[in-house]
């Protein structure tokens, strides 16, 4: 079971889209240009603010820490994306991402790739030291709501409104198979620490488990939500997956082996927009238009 932590009110003047921890290092942005760092560690530090980064005209929708903690990248509504170096505080690049802004990104390996999708249904490659785009994968011009990649850096899947997840393979670029996953958008997705389950999280307040690998890729559903299910996370011990919610404003906590609900939470006053595990996976950290930063831990 999970209890609730410490609590930042005001982490953000407005809403906050997006969250990610890498080390001791958190990171947030959201409907303002600003994107701020914060202290991850277990110390009196903890969720205290570390930097400010002001490089974005509009809203942040996405960033991602790399593994080495060199890098943050993040993406905007004003058609770039930005790559901080987290040893200087510095921008490290800028990258054009199109008209249509940046959507998701994530990085690939020991960062020397960033994948960055966007609404217009195209997922695009670059060389993270270069910044020059290396592949463009197409969607089939289907818009794209969502993005994850596979923990093992070999898969990228996209989800869009018809309910439909497609997976990419990296190196080809090549569409591997195509789930069908709801009857509504997919607003959400995450792997299995193993890269071996997708989990899908639609309008219709269900969360789903699927098999890449099988014809029948549907494996069951978890129910604990009565809105859309806007983030999914799981942690990388394998064992917990986390879920926020829009109008119900929950942030759920579940038991990936069992298929049960561990803890349910509802701190926040509006939509609750991503979630981020600690490295550890014994803390939770999640955003909301409420422009507040939440945390929670494993009970002692």
């Amino acid at each position: 079971m999970f209890q609730f932590g410490k609590k930042v009110t005001n982490a953000h003047d407005e809403g906050i889209w997006c969250v990610k921890w890498q080390g001791d290092i958190i990171a947030t942005g959201g409907m303002g240009p600003k994107v701020k760092s914060w202290h991850g560690v277990s110390t009196p530090d903890f969720l205290k603010e570390r930097k400010v980064f002001d490089k974005h005209i509009l809203g942040v929708t996405s960033l991602d820490i790399d593994v080495s903690n060199k890098y943050l990248a993040t993406g905007g509504l004003d058609g770039t994306i930005r790559i901080f170096d987290l040893n200087t505080n510095t921008l490290y690049k800028s990258l054009d991402s199109g008209p249509l802004g940046c959507l998701k990104i994530g990085f690939l390996n020991n960062a020397d790739r960033l994948v960055s999708v966007s609404e217009s249904g195209n997922i695009t490659i670059y060389s993270t030291e270069s910044g020059e785009k290396l592949k463009t994968i197409s969607n089939q011009n289907k818009q794209i709501l969502t993005m994850a990649i596979s923990p093992n850096n070999e898969q990228i899947i996209v989800g869009g409104l018809d309910g439909v997840v497609s997976c990419y393979e990296v190196e080809s670029g090549r569409r591997i198979t195509e789930i069908k996953a709801h009857g509504v958008p997919v607003r959400s997705l995450s792997f299995s620490s193993d890269s071996k389950t997708i989990f899908t999280g639609g309008e219709d307040s269900q969360i789903r488990l699927h098999d890449p690998n099988s014809s029948t890729p549907y494996i069951a559903s978890l129910m604990g939500h009565s809105s859309f299910i806007l983030s999914l996370a799981a942690s990388r011990d394998g064992n917990l997956l986390a879920s926020s919610g829009s109008i119900d404003k929950k942030v759920c906590i579940w038991d990936i082996k069992t298929r049960k609900l561990d803890s349910t939470f509802t701190a926040h006053a509006d939509h609750v927009w991503d979630l981020a595990w600690s490295p550890d996976s014994t803390k939770l950290v999640s955003v909301s238009d409420d422009g507040s930063l939440h945390s929670y831990a494993l009970k002692q």
